[in-house]
């Protein structure tokens, strides 16, 4: 299967970066734009990084379903008595459908939330400077 999102080479100063500063076509360009700020005495990380894709929305399962059910109980304390809820949900319907509700949420509203991370990388390398004359 073809991957159709747009990728793009990502640069910045250091080794172990957490954000990327610099951003071009090629691996060659954002290189240069790093030395050009930085100086060509730097160590460069480098990435090839997309940013499109889905929000991924399967956000519930057994466990968080557990979760939902026991707040589901805590907020209604009042209708179940001092026993508790004795628990006639099904947790794989609850979770199919709560995932919906997030995925329809997200389709509809996902472009107003700011995303400054990458949902997929790749060619990721660390680039040091050549070793000064000896």
């Amino acid at each position: 299967m073809a991957d159709d999102r747009q990728w793009t080479w990502w640069a910045d100063e250091g080794e172990e970066v957490e954000t990327f500063r610099f951003t071009a076509a090629t691996r060659e360009e954002v290189i240069a734009a790093v030395q050009a700020e930085c100086g060509l005495d730097v160590i460069i990380s480098v990435v090839e990084a997309t940013q499109d894709g889905p929000f991924l929305t399967d956000l519930f399962d057994d466990d968080s379903i557990d979760d939902v059910i026991e707040r589901f109980a805590d907020v209604n304390s009042d209708r179940f008595g001092e026993d508790g809820f004795d628990g006639a949900i099904d947790h794989a319907s609850l979770a199919a459908a709560l995932n919906a509700a997030c995925a329809t949420y997200f389709e509809a509203h996902g472009r107003d939330i700011v995303v400054w991370v990458f949902t997929a990388q790749r060619n990721k390398e660390v680039i040091r400077p050549a070793a000064a004359p000896a």
